[in-house]
């Protein structure tokens, strides 16, 4: 069991959370620390998923 206790809690992701692998706690804490939904003024302001949509349209 790998155990993580991040300085911030939310619903996902609680104080001395245990995880049954290290891969699981590293997309758990990806997750916590990187909002893909939160708009980026480097992004155009657009969220990472919106921007990487966009990415991939223009490439095809």
């Amino acid at each position: 069991m790998y155990r993580v206790v991040p300085q911030c809690t939310e619903e996902r992701v609680h104080y001395c959370t245990k995880f049954k692998t290290k891969v699981q706690a590293q997309q758990e804490l990806f997750e916590y620390f990187y909002n893909r939904k939160r708009i980026h003024s480097s992004l155009g302001y657009l969220s990472p998923n919106q921007f990487e949509l966009n990415y991939y349209k223009k490439a095809n």
